[in-house]
């Protein structure tokens, strides 16, 4: 049966899930200010290159890295065009489609990613690995693992909110927003996730 919540009752689960709100805006905060004192990115810059890295070609429709960096398409759009003047990603059409512009790294960008890898690997495992033991690791990955797929689907039947690329193309229309389901990701898809969680996924050699 569904669980009945009483209001202005912190249950467990709300105790928990505050916990866990305040602990990723911890952690982004720190991770982002470790990324900027020491590789002069900052964090949502770091998921872009790595979000850009692993994509099909190193490129990514514009408007497709909201989902990544939860910023409102000008909000990244302000962003592309600080990494472009820094070198680290380049705009180009996409081959089909002349109106639809992408991101793509670039070989500069690249070169930063594999720098900042390691001072990002050192905040995960500091400020939060540090924590927790292998055991209490896995427990914690395999809860998350079970809540994130329900808010996933949550999500996709009500239309609230951005939708990840690849979870799914949001349609406007007469009767409100709805979610068409889109292809099942695989393993090399690209990581995807809020700037705080995102970017554990080693950039590899190139």
């Amino acid at each position: 049966m569904p669980r009945t919540f009483m209001a202005g009752v912190d249950t467990p689960q709300v105790e928990a899930f505050r916990e866990v709100m305040r602990a990723e805006d911890a952690l982004r905060r720190l991770l982002d200010r470790e990324l900027r004192e020491e590789r002069g990115l900052s964090l949502s810059e770091y998921v872009v290159l790595l979000t850009l890295r692993y994509a099909p070609g190193g490129s990514l429709p514009v408007g497709a890295l909201c989902g990544e960096v939860q910023l409102t398409r000008s909000g990244v759009t302000r962003l592309v065009d600080r990494m472009e003047a820094a070198g680290t990603v380049e705009r180009m059409a996409a081959p089909r489609d002349r109106r639809t512009v992408r991101a793509a790294i670039t070989a500069h960008g690249r070169d930063e990613l594999r720098k900042a890898w390691p001072v990002h690997r050192r905040g995960i495992e500091q400020h939060f690995g540090a924590s927790l033991s292998d055991a209490e690791a896995a427990t914690l990955r395999d809860l998350l693992r079970r809540v994130v797929p329900e808010i996933r689907l949550t999500t996709e039947l009500v239309g609230v909110g951005a939708v990840p690329p690849g979870e799914g193309v949001v349609d406007r229309g007469r009767q409100g927003r709805r979610t068409r389901p889109s292809p099942v990701r695989s393993d090399r898809d690209p990581p995807r996730g809020r700037s705080g969680v995102s970017g554990t996924r080693q950039p590899p050699a190139d």
